[in-house]
Order: structure tokens, then C-alpha cells, then sequence
């Protein structure tokens, strides 16, 4: 997914939902933070929203899943859909503390949506730990979008000490097998990051605002 479909799919969601404002936590929350996004991102056609587990968040979950989701007219139509993610299932485990007070905001029309920082990320995809999420983290490590220092520092943030020797020693390998690889395997991509794009102030969350 491109920056244009993301936008796209932003405003389309906040003008039918009739919301302002949502957190992107998967691949797509990386735009908000660089030009030139890992192949990875671009390939995924998917973008994860965040939803409470509530009342409120159960209607927006499923306004998602109808109007925008996975088989939905929109993708049909677009070729890219929202993902609810219920953060009961999203934050205990597989966030670092803090995550929501490093988040970036990113204007998208009339949504403005608070976008996962990279490291965060990065300790989701360890997490998770299929192909393409290391296939994420090798590109982004190569760019220089994450930096192996800080994605240690996140992992050390998690609450559970088993997970947080299991994302090191993943972390370990990874970064083993990028040494024994050197720089023939890796994706090339220009190092222009951590910015805001399209310059301008972008808004920031407001004061006691929380998901």
C-alpha cells in the first residue's frame, strides 16, 4: 500500500465513520515516519487499526470489517483494506510501555490517525516472527529506519521476562545471519527518514485524549 491508497482508505473511513481520529499499528503506520517505506510496506495490502475492546470499539470493529475490511466493496474496488485489531489482543504482550506516547501523527484527509514508531514496530514483528516480518526487519535495519540499540531498549519495555528473552535472542539471530549475509541480499533504498511528510506542523493528540 502506497501513501495515496493509504490516504485514501483514511478519509473514506473517517468520513463514513464519522471519526477523527484512529492508531495505526501495522506495516502502514510507517509512512508517517519516512518517504521511501521498505518494499514490505508497499507490498502489504492490509492496514491494522486499533479498536477498543468496548461497546464503542466493538461497533467501530465492525463497521471496519463491513465497509472496509478484508473481501469488502473497498477492496474490491481499491485493492488494499482496514484490519481491526482489538487491543486486548494487541497491547499486553506484544507493545512496549510507553508505545502510545511515541506514537507520530499523520494526516489522512479527514482522519488523522497516530502511527506506531518504528522500533515499536519492530518488537511487534519479532514478536510475530513470520517471513515477512523478518523480511521487514532485515530491509529496515539495511535503511537504516531501526537501529538494533533501540529495538533492545523496547524489547527490555515488554512486561513478560520470557518474551523478552525470546525477541532478544530472535533479535541476536537476525542480526547473526544479516553479518553472514553481508550486503547482497538486502533491499537498497535511499535513507530519507524521520520527517514530516509533506512538511508543516502535524497535529498533535489532544490533552487527555486516550483509546
Amino acid at each position: 500500500m502506497n501513501k495515496n491508497q493509504l490516504e485514501h482508505l483514511g478519509d473514506a473511513l473517517g468520513q463514513k465513520a464519522g471519526i477523527t481520529q484512529v492508531d495505526i499499528i501495522g506495516s502502514q503506520s510507517i509512512h508517517a515516519h519516512c518517504d521511501t517505506p521498505p518494499a514490505t510496506v508497499l507490498r502489504s495490502i492490509e492496514c491494522d487499526i486499533l479498536v477498543k475492546t468496548d461497546r464503542e470499539g466493538g461497533w467501530l470493529a465492525g463497521f471496519i470489517r463491513e465497509h472496509f475490511g478484508s473481501g469488502s466493496a473497498y477492496e474490491k474496488e481499491k485493492g488494499v483494506f482496514a484490519e481491526a485489531i482489538p487491543r486486548h489482543r494487541a497491547v499486553p504482550l506484544a507493545l512496549p510501555s510507553d508505545w502510545e506516547g511515541r506514537t507520530k501523527p499523520l494526516k489522512l484527509g479527514s482522519l488523522t490517525a497516530f502511527c506506531l514508531e518504528p522500533h515499536d514496530y519492530a518488537v511487534t514483528k519479532l514478536n510475530a516472527n513470520r517471513p515477512k516480518d523478518r523480511q521487514f526487519l532485515q530491509e529496515a535495519l539495511a535503511c537504516g529506519l531501526i537501529g538494533k540499540e533501540e529495538i533492545q531498549k523496547r524489547i527490555a519495555e515488554l512486561p513478560s521476562s520470557e518474551l523478552k528473552a525470546e525477541l532478544s535472542q530472535r533479535l541476536a539471530t537476525l542480526l547473526e545471519t544479516e553479518l553472514r549475509s553481508g550486503s547482497k541480499e538486502r533491499a537498497s533504498f535511499p535513507p530519507s527518514f524521520l520527517h514530516p511528510p509533506g512538511g508543516g506542523e502535524m497535529p498533535r493528540k489532544p490533552e487527555g485524549y486516550s483509546r
